[in-house]
């Protein structure tokens, strides 16, 4: 690898920096996407130079295109996402059912687990969840029960 790439972790605790303390507003937004998008970027040099990873480095690159701005980068955050929970990092349960609910909203379809907010006119909802999915099954994902996630947004919305 060239000594200007940087790894998979910088570019990670980059991309968790930039979201500590951020005041989402339109400039802040716009700002966050373009360095999201030039992490992306530098993210695919070191994915065609390296062929080795592990279950770390796929959660970590999951995370990366989990804050991409499009099908084709949810799509790969759920393919990372399951590469890393197959490798037996439990963390990793509960981003692949967000990444998984993430693109299926960006398609316009219902989310399965639940774990996608949506902020309008300062008021937080749900993405339309689908009723077949269990609790039981949310647990597998280490995702709280749909209850537990309507208390979440009520508690949202009170401040």
């Amino acid at each position: 690898m060239e000594m200007n790439t940087p790894s998979i972790k910088k570019l990670f605790i980059s991309d968790q920096k930039d979201r500590k303390n951020i005041r989402f507003n339109k400039k802040n937004m716009l700002a966050l996407r373009e360095r999201d998008e030039k992490r992306r970027k530098e993210l695919e040099v070191i994915l065609r130079k390296k062929n080795k990873f592990s279950a770390e480095d796929f959660y970590m690159i999951a995370i990366l295109y989990q804050h991409g701005s499009g099908v084709a980068d949810y799509r790969k955050a759920v393919s990372f996402a399951r590469r890393s929970m197959n490798g037996g990092l439990e963390k990793a349960k509960w981003l692949f059912a967000a990444a998984t609910d993430r693109l299926l909203m960006n398609q316009g379809r219902k989310q399965k687990f639940g774990t996608q907010y949506l902020k309008k006119d300062a008021k937080w909802s749900f993405h339309p969840v689908n009723p077949k999915t269990t609790d039981k099954e949310r647990a597998k994902y280490n995702v709280p029960s749909l209850r537990e996630a309507e208390a979440k947004l009520k508690r949202l919305n009170r401040h």
